[in-house]
């Protein structure tokens, strides 16, 4: 699985919510009565557990910030609606992790969701201690000022607790700390439906995500107008792979010639594909990683169907036990590593109605994939950067590069680097010293930066120095 996602998870106490640390996170007759029972326990107490490690105290919901502004009914897309200084790092139990001299703010801001309906989202700006005259004196308005890259992070979950400017360490797993400490401004959406809770989560609707990195990149330029570089570029992972890659393909960035393009890190564009690769779905039986690791997140998945379609009963292709614990998941506002820990205990025939309910959810998927994903041969805007692990057990690396193939099959300009080994989490921070010099020099560049087409595609395998003595963590080592 993903690494640890960040979540405030509320225990069932007596059949009612209530915010609980204790050795059991759950009260086990409520979680019985959402077919959850004793094995089902075990690893949901595991997941509730790894949730509650990561996250704030106080719900969303408590806290003003994340309140809709009284502004955004009369505001547009890219408006900065908050912007709050994060002050208290002291008191986080994670300040080890942020580097000292980070300051931070934490952003509200005005995107776009399904059917281009006007949303706010929340995230937060991450700057260095201070600015120093290192940038590139022939590329305008970039000489003291730090290069701005907008961050799109992995999976965290689908409720408004699993937002990462709620999360003690801000959801870094060496994903937005390498770029501080190369002298970036990062600016990390939440994404709309995560923080805010105005709309459900538009989970691995890559489309629709992508506006929110978009316009977390403007709401950060209106708030620091004199130290972000007008140049920027977009980094993501995971479910945030996705969501830039579709950026370079999103009218948005059509005429944006400051935008430079993306790093796509293990993209999840192609969510039907992903899964069929695999080896789950119809007429595929469920076996050892990847299979297994995929299973986890069938929940989240769920919850995208039912936001995409919302026409449709996604529930009624589910077996009476896997759609009682999602039911389960929402009553418990869980995030990724509760959420897909429900899933611990069942095989593939365990999780979909008998007559041919598996078909019809992974059909949904695929209408899901074809409507809102990325890497699908829609023409791109703006280079792209794909990085991929072949020991990847959440994103198959086949997956990737069909993706690759697809979009350079369009002519887009596509570049992709694949190593071995790692898994899906440890590829993020393994792989800065790659893409983050790609990310810099095409900010800092003097010349035009060029569009997708111009410089075709490319294709490059790197090995690891020594891969016996390689420090590898997997997913589910935490």
């Amino acid at each position: 699985m993903l690494f640890v996602p960040l979540v405030l998870l509320t225990a069932l106490t007596g059949g009612a919510l209530a915010q609980s640390t204790t050795t059991l996170p759950f009260n086990p007759t409520v979680a019985s009565a959402y077919a959850c029972q004793s094995s089902c326990q075990s690893f949901l107490a595991d997941g509730v557990r790894a949730d509650d490690a990561t996250f704030s105290p106080s719900p969303v919901r408590n806290e003003a910030f994340y309140q809709t502004s009284k502004k955004f009914h009369k505001s547009r897309p890219g408006d900065l609606l908050k912007l709050e200084p994060i002050r208290n790092l002291s008191s986080y139990s994670f300040t080890n992790e942020i580097p000292a001299g980070t300051t931070l703010y934490a952003i509200q801001y005005v995107s776009l969701g399904l059917n281009d309906t006007k949303v706010p989202a929340t995230g937060f700006i991450a700057l260095p201690f201070a600015l120093a005259d290192s940038a590139s004196d022939s590329c305008p308005g970039s000489k003291s000022r730090f290069p701005l890259v907008s961050l799109s992070h992995g999976t965290s979950g689908f409720n408004p607790n699993c937002a990462p400017s709620h999360s003690p360490n801000f959801y870094d797993y060496f994903s937005w700390t390498p770029l501080l400490l190369s002298g970036f401004a990062v600016v990390a959406t939440d994404y709309a439906g995560l923080g805010s809770n105005y709309t459900r989560h538009p989970y691995i609707a890559a489309q629709i995500n992508s506006n929110d990195v978009y316009f977390a990149a403007r709401a950060a330029q209106a708030a620091f107008p004199d130290i972000l570089t007008e140049r920027w570029g977009a980094v993501g992972h995971s479910q945030g792979g996705g969501s830039v890659y579709a950026l370079t393909e999103n009218e948005l960035v059509k005429n944006d010639t400051n935008f430079i393009g993306s790093v796509a890190i293990a993209p999840v564009g192609r969510i039907h594909d992903q899964l069929r690769l695999s080896g789950i779905g119809p007429s595929l039986n469920s076996g050892p990683p990847p299979a297994q690791a995929a299973l986890g997140y069938l929940t989240l998945h769920t919850w995208a169907l039912e936001t995409a379609f919302p026409a449709v009963n996604v529930t009624s292709f589910l077996s009476d036990t896997f759609a009682r614990r999602y039911a389960l998941a929402q009553k418990l506002n869980l995030c990724l590593s509760g959420a897909s820990s429900l899933t611990g205990d069942l095989t593939m025939k365990e999780l979909f109605a008998p007559n041919g309910g598996e078909e019809k959810w992974f059909s949904q998927l695929k209408k899901l994939q074809d409507a809102y994903g990325a890497g699908l041969g829609r023409k791109a805007f703006s280079p792209l950067l794909i990085v991929q692990s072949e020991g990847d057990m959440a994103v198959p690396w086949k997956s990737a590069e069909l993706a690759y193939n697809t979009s350079c099959a369009v002519g887009n300009e596509v570049h992709m680097t694949l190593l071995p080994l790692l898994d899906h989490s440890a590829t993020v921070g393994a792989t800065s010293g790659v893409w983050v010099p790609w990310l810099k020099e095409r900010i800092l560049q003097s010349d035009t930066v060029s569009k997708s087409g111009s410089k075709g595609c490319s294709f490059e395998r790197i090995r690891a120095i020594d891969q016996s003595a390689a420090y590898a963590p997997l997913d589910s080592q935490g």
